[in-house]
């Protein structure tokens, strides 16, 4: 398969087209009548995941009504557990929420992502809709948000800590790997939930300076915490410590306050092993020859998380490497779009394994990075 030439315009397949086809073709119908919006374009997964939603409204909120946004995150907030606020990895079509990843004998503590994840799908509603209306929302999430990220796990100054009995679930793109001690990824979502809280605060609110104070203090002591000698990050500091590209990949993306130097490093190392780490614009987890040393089940080495490759981080790869290489970045987004014409869009691929055919967050993940690219 030769991918063709990048010109912004004539892409090889419309990504947003097929974004919002395989959108529409997941929603399912809660008991409710609440529109569930599913992580396949089929809707064979009969519940609504709260990472997979935040991603396809935070890469393709234009692509979605805003009822459906505001009913969805409704849906999710009346699932948080009322013992502690705990926000649910997911909620079925008969509105009964679960907190940890998997099947209900899943190994591990409850997922750690999901209160951020449903902040960032909030704020990126709220923060585009009519003030009023976003003001009368945001007062009535508020409590459920900001309790959702304070039962949590962090240390004195806010890095998420992985240390309980059994391990918590991390990030749920690493969600059987058996990371301990500091969690990088999972800090980088958790900071970025604080820096949106702050936004809705100034906008809505009177609680900015608590937010972005908290926001700080994970900005004063992250690198120090997280850094190779490379320059890339490290996703954590106990068991299945290795170089994470993903991590070093979407602290760029998102934002996060590296210095310049590190920011240049991280792109230069992803310019460089390109063609170890990527395969037709799909990004592994680690780098080339690297697998998770401890995972809740075994999967083999080469697939799913444990080796696969992986559009999800596809704009924040293309954000990084054109950081140094503009060109590297046209090729990536280029020959992800030629691979999804050619073979469909799948969740992971590695040569001939492929696993879950029509994955919405690949095809809303292409989609982004297409939009990204032509801003560049």
């Amino acid at each position: 398969m030769k991918a063709k030439e990048w010109n912004g315009g004539d892409k090889v397949l419309n990504i947003k087209e097929t974004a919002r086809k395989l959108i529409a073709g997941s929603v399912i119908v809660s008991e409710s009548g609440v529109k569930l919006f599913t992580p396949d374009g089929m809707g064979n997964y009969k519940a609504l995941w709260t990472r997979d939603f935040a991603y396809m409204v935070t890469q393709c909120c234009d692509l979605f009504e805003e009822k459906e946004i505001e009913e969805a995150i409704q849906y999710l907030i009346d699932g948080a557990r009322e013992c502690d606020g705990w926000i649910p990895d997911r909620v079925d079509a008969t509105g009964k929420a679960f907190y940890h990843a998997g099947g209900e004998k899943f190994p591990g503590d409850d997922n750690l992502d999901n209160a951020p994840f449903l902040i960032l799908a909030a704020a990126k509603l709220l923060l585009n809709i009519a003030p009023e209306r976003a003001k009368t929302l945001y007062s009535q999430w508020k409590k459920a948000l900001v309790r959702g990220m304070e039962c949590l796990p962090v240390d004195e100054n806010g890095i998420l800590v992985n240390d309980s009995e059994p391990l918590h679930s991390p990030y749920g793109f690493t969600d059987t790997i058996c990371k301990g001690g500091k969690l990088c990824m999972e800090t980088l979502l958790y900071w970025e939930a604080l820096c949106d809280l702050a936004k809705l605060e100034k906008a809505f609110g009177t609680e900015e300076a608590v937010f972005a104070e908290k926001s700080r203090s994970i900005e004063r002591v992250f690198a120090d915490i997280f850094t190779d000698e490379t320059g890339m990050l490290l996703s954590c500091t106990g068991q299945c410590r290795h170089i994470d590209l993903w991590a070093s990949c979407y602290a760029i993306f998102n934002g996060f306050p590296l210095k310049e130097m590190q920011k240049t490093a991280i792109s230069a190392y992803m310019v460089s092993l390109y063609d170890e780490v990527v395969s037709f614009g799909q990004l592994r987890h680690l780098p080339a020859g690297e697998y998770w040393e401890e995972t809740f089940e075994p999967y083999p080495q080469g697939e799913y998380q444990n080796g696969a490759f992986w559009a999800t981080p596809a704009a924040w790869l293309c954000a990084t490497l054109a950081l140094t290489d503009v060109a590297k970045a046209k090729q990536a987004v280029t020959e992800l779009l030629a691979y999804f014409e050619s073979c469909g869009v799948y969740e992971c691929v590695n040569g001939e394994y492929r696993k879950l055919d029509t994955y919405v967050a690949s095809a809303t993940s292409a989609y982004a990075a297409a939009e990204l690219l032509k801003t560049i």
